[in-house]
């Protein structure tokens, strides 16, 4: 796992302006921590997240690979009415007839 100070710093900075504090957040990692989405270290009582995971989420080459799937997502859902209608009646739906959302969230 590898960890950067500076999440760390910036983790802390943000929990202090919300009225919970680091209550919320903390007990939210512990939960990902124990279903093996991040690491813990009890030593240092921090959380960090697989290398791996850290390039797709926020770090390195791959990182608008989250954001993209985001959008994707979104798209999806917004269209679907149309896809179950494709669907149902084996038409299908053309690259012609995508809005324009779609094939801006698919390129």
């Amino acid at each position: 796992m590898t960890r950067a100070s500076s999440t760390t710093t910036a983790a802390t900075a943000t929990a202090g302006r919300r009225p919970h504090g680091t209550a919320v957040p903390r007990e939210w990692l512990r939960s990902q921590a124990a279903a093996g989405y991040v690491g813990y270290d009890p030593a240092a009582g921090t959380f960090a997240l697989a290398p791996g995971v850290a390039t797709v989420l926020g770090q390195g080459p791959l990182s608008g690979l989250a954001g993209g799937l985001a959008a994707q997502f979104q798209v999806w859902w917004s269209e679907l009415g149309r896809y179950e209608e494709a669907f149902r009646t084996g038409r299908g739906i053309s690259w012609v007839r995508c809005r324009p959302h779609m094939r801006t969230a698919w390129t």
